[in-house]
């Protein structure tokens, strides 16, 4: 820290790149509307996935290629960023609130 750097300054410094990165999470319409899905629920509430952001209309290849997005890109991204934690069982993912999912939940509630 620079002399003329306060400490709130070193601090928001700190946080920018956890801001940017839950800032990219929320950038993709599936990873929305799994947090809004969590968001209707009680906090210690699990979603089942693919199954609660799955529209009617899709197709089973589309779901399929779905799912391997959620397993390969959606769902590790929103858990390295904390938003969420999640498990894969019998072929469905389940996912449960993180330690960050109250602060991307504020900015998903403001959009």
């Amino acid at each position: 820290m620079s002399p003329r750097q306060s400490q709130t300054e070193t601090e928001q410094t700190n946080q920018q790149p956890e801001l940017d990165r839950i800032l990219l999470a929320l950038s993709s319409e599936p990873r929305r509307k799994l947090l809004s899905e969590l968001m209707d629920r009680p906090r210690n509430e699990s979603v089942t996935l693919p199954d609660a952001v799955v529209g009617d209309n899709m197709e089973p290849m589309e779901i399929k290629q779905f799912k391997t997005n959620l397993h390969h890109n959606h769902l590790p991204m929103l858990a390295e960023c904390g938003i969420i934690t999640w498990v894969e069982k019998e072929d469905q993912y389940i996912a449960k609130c993180g330690d960050n999912f109250d602060q991307a939940a504020a900015i998903l509630a403001e959009l």
